[in-house]
């Protein structure tokens, strides 16, 4: 998820840094460190959340501070644009990334992997590009304003995102 957020605001000309890569444990102090060492920043913490409830399901989006409160707002009303989507709301946390960090910083909740849906949503990729291209639409927003982002055009076909460009006229 984070690569194609990642990948999205590059493309919007944002300077990213990535707190990891790959699937491997970063301690939570080195993450937040990773991003107060950053001028400026914004601080995204992108999930998939899980219950022993398993008719639980939808987005949420934390926040500690009032200066993160915005940005929270922003991500959570992009996402809950996706068709079916469920608003599970905007939640202030006292998550150790959230309140250590200096400059605005959120934590996403894109579903739950307990609840049969957003397990498969998560499993597709058509859902992951679309959930990278709501907070990537969010994050630019939150920076530049309203209308500067302009998602990338895809045709999907099967289980694969086709840029318009490789597509016959």
């Amino acid at each position: 998820m984070g690569g194609g957020v990642d990948r999205k605001l590059r493309e919007s000309q944002l300077k990213t840094v990535m707190t990891r890569s790959g699937d491997i444990f970063i301690p939570l102090d080195q993450r937040v460190a990773i991003g107060n060492a950053q001028s400026n920043s914004i601080f995204v913490s992108i999930h998939f959340n899980d219950s022993p409830r398993r008719v639980i399901h939808g987005f949420e989006t934390y926040y500690y501070s009032s200066a993160s409160f915005d940005l929270a707002q922003r991500i959570q009303k992009h996402l809950v644009t996706i068709p079916g989507a469920v608003n599970r709301g905007v939640h202030r946390a006292s998550f150790r990334v959230l309140r250590n960090s200096v400059y605005p910083s959120v934590l996403v909740e894109c579903g739950f992997l307990s609840n049969r849906s957003d397990r498969n949503e998560a499993g597709s990729e058509v859902s992951r590009e679309r959930l990278a291209d709501k907070i990537a639409e969010a994050i630019v927003e939150e920076r530049f304003g309203s209308g500067v982002y302009h998602a990338p055009s895809v045709v999907a076909e099967g289980p694969y995102l086709v840029p318009p460009k490789l597509c016959p006229p």
